[in-house]
C-alpha cells in the first residue's frame, strides 16, 4: 500500500475519533438544546471539527516543513484554512460554554502539537500512542453521549403512575404569556401599586394570585408544570408529548383531546402525539434542533422560510386569531372536551444581552411595560376571554406567566447581587383562575405553578378542592 495513503489513513482516524468525542461529549452536556431525536446530528458537528482539524493541521505543517502545494492545491488549502476558521467559530466560541470551549481548545492543541513535532508529518508507525489515546477520548464522549441520551428519553415514569379518573370533564384552557409579572414584582421594581391584565382579570370572574413561577425559563417551566412539578429537561420533546408526561397521560385517560398552539418553534417543532399542533411540522425542523447559527444561520432561518414560508404564524396578532377560530371550532365542530395550551410571547421579558448594569436599557424596558405592554396584554386577555365565554359555558382557564421580566439578568457578575432580589424578579408572576372558586384550597397563596395541572386534574377529580 502506498505510504503516503497509510499516512492519511490513519491520521484521519485520529481525528475521527479525537473530533467524534469532543462532539458527542459537547452533545451529551447539551442535550436538552440539541434534541435527543435528531442524535445524527453530533455526526454533522463532528465532519466540521474534523474539516477544521485536518485543514489547520495540513495548512502548518505545510507552512513549518517549507513545502506548499501546487497553485490549484494553495487556493484550495485557503479556502480549507478559512471556512475551518468559522467553523471553529461557531462551533466553540458561540454554541459551547467556556468549560467545553477550554476542553475544544486543549484537544485541537494537543493534536497540532503531536502531529508538528519535528516539523513534519509522523509516519504511520508513530499514532499508535495517539490511536489508544484518540480511543479512550472517543469511548468517553460516546459514554457520556449515550448516558445523556437514555436520561433525556426516559420519560416520567414516576409521575405518569399518577392516575387521575376524573369526576368533571370541561374544557381545559392553559394561556401563558411571557414575563406575566406579579403584583409583588410590579411594586418593586416598576412601581405600580395596580397590574391592568389583574383587574380585568378579577372583572370577569377570575381568581388573581401574585405566585412563584415554576422555573425561570419558559419552555423549562411548561415542561415542568406538565410534569407535575418532577423537572425534566427534554423540553420540547416533553410539551409535544413525544416523551410521556402525566398531564397529557391523565388528560389522554380521561377522553380528552389536546391542542398546544404557540407562535413559533420555540416550544416544539414537532405535533408528537398532540391532535392538534401550531406551529405545522415542517421538513426542515430537523435545523430547529440544532445551534442557531448552523450552517452559518442558514439551516435555522434562511432556508426554512425561504422554502416552508407556512411553518410558522407570522405574529402574535396570527396567533391570537387562530386561537379564536381553535376556540369556536372546539365548542362548536366537535362533541369531544378538549385541553388547549398555548403560550404567546408578551409582554416579553428583557433581551438576552442586556444585563441588570445596562440601567438605561433596564429604564427603558420598565417605562415601555408599564406603558404599552401591560395595556396591550390586557387587550388580548380580554379577547381571547371573551371568545371562550361565548362559546363554552363551562371553561376552566389558567391564566399564568412563565417567569419574571429578568430585569436582573446578570446580576450575579457585580456586586450589587442580592438573591432574593432577584428570585423576586425572575419567579413572581400572576396566575389567574377560572371560575374563582375553583380549586380555591389547593391553589392559594402563597403557591409555586410546578403543580398547575396535577392540582388541576386532582380538583377536577374532586380529590382536592
Amino acid at each position: 500500500m502506498n505510504p503516503n495513503l497509510k499516512r492519511n489513513a490513519v491520521i484521519f482516524l485520529v481525528f475521527l475519533l479525537l473530533n467524534f468525542g469532543v462532539v458527542l461529549g459537547i452533545f451529551a452536556e447539551s442535550m436538552e438544546e440539541f434534541d435527543h431525536t435528531y442524535i445524527w446530528m453530533p455526526l454533522l458537528w463532528a465532519f466540521f471539527a474534523l474539516l477544521m482539524l485536518y485543514a489547520l493541521t495540513f495548512v502548518a505543517a505545510c507552512v513549518l516543513r517549507g513545502k506548499l502545494p501546487k497553485e490549484n492545491g494553495r487556493g484550495l488549502m485557503t479556502v480549507l484554512l478559512m471556512l475551518s476558521l468559522v467553523n471553529f467559530f461557531y462551533l466553540n466560541e458561540v454554541q459551547t460554554r467556556s468549560f467545553k470551549t477550554i476542553l475544544l481548545h486543549v484537544a485541537i492543541l494537543v493534536a497540532i502539537l503531536i502531529f508538528l513535532r519535528k516539523k513534519r508529518l509522523p509516519k504511520p508507525e508513530q499514532f499508535g500512542k495517539l490511536l489508544v489515546v484518540a480511543g479512550l477520548f472517543f469511548g468517553l464522549g460516546l459514554a457520556r453521549f449515550a448516558h445523556a441520551y437514555l436520561f433525556y428519553t426516559q420519560g416520567a415514569e414516576s409521575a405518569s403512575a399518577q392516575r387521575i379518573e376524573l369526576r368533571e370533564r370541561p374544557n381545559i384552557y392553559l394561556l401563558s404569556f411571557d414575563a406575566l409579572i406579579g403584583i409583588d414584582a410590579a411594586r418593586y421594581f416598576f412601581g405600580m401599586d395596580e397590574l391592568p391584565y389583574a383587574a380585568l382579570l378579577e372583572s370577569q370572574g377570575f381568581r388573581v394570585h401574585s405566585v412563584t413561577s415554576a422555573r425561570d425559563r419558559t419552555r423549562k417551566t411548561h415542561a415542568t408544570i406538565l410534569n407535575f412539578g418532577e423537572i425534566h429537561d427534554a423540553n420540547r420533546r416533553l410539551l409535544e408529548g413525544v416523551i410521556p408526561n402525566p398531564t397529557y397521560d391523565n388528560l389522554r385517560a380521561n377522553g380528552y383531546k389536546l391542542q398546544v398552539i404557540h407562535l413559533s418553534d420555540h416550544n416544539g417543532v414537532d405535533r408528537g402525539t398532540l391532535d392538534y399542533f401550531l406551529p405545522k411540522p415542517s421538513p426542515f425542523g430537523f435545523c430547529e434542533h440544532a445551534p442557531a447559527l448552523f450552517l452559518y444561520g442558514y439551516c435555522a432561518q434562511s432556508v426554512k422560510r425561504l422554502l416552508d414560508p407556512s411553518n410558522n404564524l407570522p405574529d402574535l396578532k396570527a396567533q391570537i386569531h387562530h386561537l379564536h377560530e381553535r376556540i369556536e371550532f372546539i365548542n362548536t365542530k366537535t362533541a369531544d372536551k378538549w385541553f388547549t395550551f398555548s403560550y404567546m410571547n408578551y409582554p416579553s421579558h428583557t433581551l438576552n444581552d442586556k444585563t441588570y448594569y445596562d440601567v438605561e436599557y433596564r429604564k427603558s424596558y420598565i417605562e415601555d411595560y408599564k406603558n404599552n405592554r401591560v395595556h396591550e396584554v390586557t387587550r388580548i386577555m380580554r379577547s381571547l376571554i371573551e371568545q371562550i365565554k361565548k362559546h363554552d359555558p363551562n371553561p376552566v382557564i389558567f391564566v399564568f406567566g412563565d417567569h419574571g421580566a429578568w430585569l436582573t439578568n446578570k446580576m450575579e457578575k457585580g456586586k450589587e447581587y442580592d438573591k432574593k432580589i432577584a428570585d423576586l424578579d425572575r419567579f413572581n408572576i400572576t396566575l389567574a383562575v377560572y371560575p374563582k372558586d375553583f380549586c380555591s384550597e389547593s391553589i392559594t397563596d402563597p403557591y409555586n405553578t410546578k403543580y398547575l395541572t396535577r392540582d388541576l386534574l386532582r380538583c377536577l377529580a374532586g380529590i382536592a378542592r
